[in-house]
């Protein structure tokens, strides 16, 4: 069965993830929320690495409401402890160097 929106046209198909870097690029300039293409578009060195991660229930519940508490998403709380490790590990000079 086809879906149709209330325009009376039918949704656009996914494209598949083998679109070139040059179609990404110029799907990010169409439409910026597209993340994949807008990931496209950045630098090599702007884009952040994608890390699967497990967490139990528990600690994505204490993570979540200390994100909540200092207004971050959990994605971006999590990032923010990483750095803030990194940096009490290897000293302000080695993170200075990653930021820019």
């Amino acid at each position: 069965m086809r879906e149709v929106f209330s325009s009376g046209k039918e949704p656009e198909r996914r494209r598949s993830s083998a679109a070139s870097s040059d179609e990404r690029r110029s799907r990010a300039e169409k439409d910026p929320r597209d993340c994949a293409a807008a990931a496209a578009a950045r630098p090599p060195t702007d884009r952040k690495k994608q890390v699967p991660l497990r967490l139990s229930s528990e600690l994505y519940e204490k993570l979540a409401a200390w994100a909540e508490d200092e207004f971050r998403s959990v994605n971006g709380q999590i990032e923010y402890l990483l750095h803030e490790c990194v940096k009490k590990r290897y000293g302000e000079k080695a993170q200075k160097g990653q930021d820019e």
